[in-house]
């Protein structure tokens, strides 16, 4: 993880290297039509389907199909940026992706001195929660970006995407429990 390439990179180096992640990815989450709500250390919080809310079902499906082809282009991004790390000598990564499709509050959030765009709500504890969700398995062998998606995010993907449940889950603080899913591909077989 960062951790152990913070212990390894002199401390310039390390925010060069982060700033070319964060740079690639970016520029995949922007092309896909999200936007960036923040960066916490080494994790990239976007949204899709904000500022404006969305109305209807065809376009909050749209949303989560931009998002899921939003994080296989992070991971198809990832695999040239680790190759090239490679050949470098630098370090290279893995990472981890959770989406959940639902509906959160947004708006402004602080007091006078300072405020920040903010979003809360289930949705975006769900897609914390899938991102953390059993750190070390649901990597497919090759694949460095592990996708996990939620019931809701499922049903408007599951005709595009190939998936794989990988369990049923009874998340911190909910009663009931959510089925785990992971992104494989999309369904042409890419």
């Amino acid at each position: 993880g960062f951790t152990t390439i913070a212990e390894t990179l002199e401390p310039a180096r390390l925010m060069d290297w982060l700033n070319v992640y964060m740079e690639a990815m970016t520029q995949v989450v922007m092309t896909q039509g999200g936007v960036i709500k923040q960066y916490v250390g080494d994790q990239i919080m976007a949204l899709f389907g904000a500022p404006a809310p969305r109305q209807t079902e065809a376009e909050i499906a749209s949303d989560a199909m931009q998002a899921v082809q939003c994080a296989l282009d992070m991971g198809e991004r990832l695999q040239h940026l680790n190759t090239a790390w490679a050949g470098q000598r630098l370090p290279t990564i893995a990472v981890r992706i959770g989406l959940c499709t639902g509906p959160l509050i947004a708006g402004s959030l602080g007091g006078r001195q300072r405020i920040e765009y903010a979003v809360v709500g289930d949705t975006v504890n769900i897609a914390s929660r899938l991102e953390s969700f059993d750190k070390e398995a649901h990597f497919i062998a090759g694949n460095m970006c592990r996708v996990l998606i939620g019931e809701s995010t499922f049903c408007h993907v599951r005709h595009r995407f190939r998936v794989t449940e990988v369990g049923r889950v009874k998340f911190k603080g909910k009663q009931q429990e959510t089925t785990v899913y992971r992104v494989d591909g999309d369904a042409s077989g890419r």
